[in-house]
């Protein structure tokens, strides 16, 4: 989860980002597989590398002496998908292997992609001449596609903050109103605690605002 709350796009906001973002082949490309799979941003490009710059002595609620390692990020990634990750199985499903990173140990995780997604995939990858060791969501830096993000959004006009973390957002509120289970929506984002879907429940809660406060005034 993002540490900042994400403010939930409708799918028409969503709709509108896409639209906006249509000129680009790589973001529209890269926009849809992340509305469609609701894939975080690390699996997509790849999580940067950091090396511990510094050791901070802290005391805990109970005075036990605790160490905080510091950070700093190298500026080279690694994971990531590449174009032998897109695959096409022998009974027709399309998938996306992705690398989940959890407690610093990666696990390869298989995304479904639409017919409509495989087709912006392999035609991006055709268009561009990658490879199969070419990363498929590198063609920009990191920063620049969040960047983009906020860019893409202004132009459809959207009056709140977006950010890349929408997409996951939006995918698993919509399979929630359509009934899905947490571990059904959990195979399908690569979550890997199924409990923390259940923090999206506050969002369809809204659906149903109306009606109970109607409800409310004969209880």
């Amino acid at each position: 989860m993002p540490k900042t709350e994400v403010i939930p796009c409708t799918k028409e906001e969503i709709d509108r980002i896409l639209d906006a973002s249509m000129g680009n082949d790589f973001f529209y490309m890269l926009f849809m597989v992340a509305k469609t799979t609701g894939r975080r941003l690390g699996e997509l490009y790849g999580n940067q590398e950091k090396i511990i710059v510094r050791e901070e002595r802290y005391k805990d609620r109970l005075g036990n002496i605790k160490v905080k390692e510091i950070k700093k990020g190298t500026g080279k990634y690694s994971g990531g998908v590449q174009v032998k990750d897109i695959i096409l199985r022998d009974n027709g499903t399309k998938i996306m292997m992705t690398q989940v990173l959890k407690k610093r140990r990666r696990a390869e995780k298989e995304a479904v992609l639409t017919d409509e997604v495989y087709r912006l995939i392999k035609t991006y990858i055709s268009k561009h001449r990658l490879s199969l060791d070419d990363y498929l969501f590198r063609k920009v830096g990191y920063r620049q596609i969040q960047n983009k993000i906020i860019h893409y959004s202004k132009k459809a006009k959207i009056q709140h903050k977006v950010v890349f973390h929408n997409f996951r957002h939006y995918l698993i509120t919509e399979l929630i109103r359509k009934g899905w289970s947490y571990d059904k929506i959990a195979k399908v984002t690569g979550h890997t605690t199924i409990g923390v879907i259940s923090v999206y429940d506050h969002v369809v809660a809204s659906d149903i605002r109306d009606d109970i406060l109607n409800n409310l005034k004969d209880i």
